[in-house]
């Protein structure tokens, strides 16, 4: 008989434990001032939870957020006024981590890379709109730490270096639009060092006093 109240007990309590789950989550739906919808999903316990969309005035979808226990977590896709996608995130926790992906409203690609705790890490490469590359920037705790190349919209190198610790330092190297050298030298902490060089309209190395 004491086991079969325990039983009894334990169902009762698990009842109650769904119950109030279910009770709990409820869909939500905010307007605008105009009564347009602004945002719907899910909360769980008072906190956002499952799938939201967010909508701009005009009702096109603005983002498909992605949430738990509050927190965005999951896959986050974001959207311009006029329907094409924007940008692709990852969320753990409320935090940016692994890749990313951020557009041009005709679909090619702005900037890819990846997060790391909310920051950029590693290696991320930016695009102008016709597809060419604009920079490839390495990045270590969110700032640039390694090296750096930045290119006109035709692919011609520009620059190329290296940063530590968000400030150059290193040989750098800068070339003109049609990628004849102008100058280099190298920086320290941030800072011309040592001898520099500039290039003249024939091509010839001469020592520049900076």
């Amino acid at each position: 008989m004491k086991l079969d109240g325990l039983r009894n007990a334990c169902k009762t309590v698990f009842l109650m434990i769904i119950g109030f789950n279910a009770v709990g989550q409820e869909k939500v739906t905010e307007r605008y001032p105009d009564q347009s919808i602004k945002s719907s999903g899910e909360v769980l316990n008072d906190r956002k939870h499952g799938e939201w969309r967010f909508y701009y005035p005009s009702g096109t979808l603005m983002a498909i957020e992605h949430y738990e226990s509050g927190a965005l977590h999951g896959k986050v896709s974001y959207y311009f006024p006029e329907g094409a996608l924007s940008g692709v995130e990852n969320w753990l926790d409320g935090m940016l981590e692994d890749s990313a992906k951020y557009f041009f409203p005709n679909g090619q690609i702005e900037r890819r890379g990846v997060y790391r705790a909310s920051q950029y890490h590693g290696q991320w490469i930016h695009y102008f709109e016709n597809g060419e590359v604009e920079r490839v920037v390495n990045y270590r705790d969110g700032l640039p730490h390694g090296k750096f190349r930045q290119y006109n919209d035709r692919g011609i190198l520009l620059q190329e270096g290296e940063y530590r610790n968000g400030i150059e330092h290193g040989y750098w190297k800068f070339f003109d639009e049609e990628g004849d050298p102008t100058y280099e030298g190298a920086y320290e902490n941030g800072e011309r060092a040592g001898t520099w060089y500039r290039y003249d309209r024939r091509g010839r190395k001469k020592e520049w006093k900076y």
